[in-house]
């Protein structure tokens, strides 16, 4: 497909957002198509995605999608192909600043317990401390920054993770950087920040939050790798500090648990299998 005026409209509203909703990004192509009067037959969207990057691709630039860790929704990012220094991410920020930044990420990538998140208070004073901003209200300028150009998360109860935007375009530097840290989903082999583990010490199996709300409750609530019971599953994230998206959530992955189990035909269970259910996530959904 030729490279047309409506490519290049799309890609400069691209290059505004940065990182956007796949339907959001299909929406404005169609909009670019219709303001410069182009060609219907150009109307698919990948192939627009694979023409735009061939014209990104001498600069070093790429467009990606990923998938959203809560929600599942696909995200279009332009990200650096060649994303093996940080200091590549965005050249709007002083050298100090992308220093403070890569600390940040340190303290995200090896949080305690695998969460892979840090609370606001104590990372304005971290930072802070490294004496690369001149005080704390500049520290908290700086943070709200990065969180409007969509290189931070920042959950309801204050917790800071690494966004879409960071994990598609800084992918590389987080795999070289903290290859014992990171961790791959088993289903769709992305980077998981906010998930569910195997609740077997051994097994080590991640998935995110989406991907297990759509596989553990049609797969006999097993782990997908050993094939533990999932119902213990251990979660991570930003989300984890957030009660009430958390109860939320563990109520409709309960609610589909059990509506699966009780679907289950008696033939497809093993002879003295039972149905699982949590009692503590049935007293809360009750409640």
């Amino acid at each position: 497909m030729a490279y047309t005026d409506a490519h290049r409209l799309f890609l400069q509203n691209c290059l505004l957002e940065r990182c956007l909703p796949q339907s959001k990004a299909e929406q404005i192509f169609q909009k670019c198509l219709s303001a410069t009067s182009s060609d219907q037959t150009e109307r698919n969207f990948q192939d627009a995605i694979l023409t735009v990057n061939v014209a990104l691709d001498p600069i070093n630039l790429e467009l990606r999608t990923i998938q959203d860790e809560i929600s599942g929704e696909r995200m279009v990012a332009i990200v650096n192909t060649k994303g093996d220094d940080i200091a590549q991410m965005a050249t709007s920020y002083s050298a100090s600043e992308l220093n403070a930044f890569k600390h940040l990420i340190k303290l995200i990538m090896t949080a305690d317990d695998g969460n892979f998140c840090v609370a606001s208070t104590a990372t304005i004073n971290d930072i802070y401390h490294l004496g690369t901003h001149g005080s704390k209200l500049l520290v908290q300028e700086f943070l709200k920054d990065l969180v409007r150009s969509q290189w931070l998360d920042l959950s309801a109860a204050g917790y800071y993770s690494l966004s879409n935007r960071s994990i598609v375009d800084l992918q590389t530097y987080l795999k070289e950087e903290y290859s014992e840290c990171i961790s791959e989903c088993f289903l769709c082999k992305e980077i998981v920040t906010k998930g569910e583990r195997c609740p077997r010490e051994d097994c080590g199996t991640a998935l995110h939050v989406y991907c297990a709300r759509k596989y553990i409750p049609v797969h006999r609530n097993q782990c997908p790798s050993c094939h533990t019971s999932w119902v213990e599953s251990q979660v991570f994230g930003s989300q984890t500090f957030d009660g009430t998206q958390l109860r939320q959530s563990r109520i409709e992955v309960s609610r589909q648990r059990r509506q699966t189990s009780a679907s289950t035909p008696d033939s497809n269970r093993e002879e003295g299998e039972e149905v699982e259910v949590d009692e503590e996530e049935a007293r809360d959904e009750e409640e």
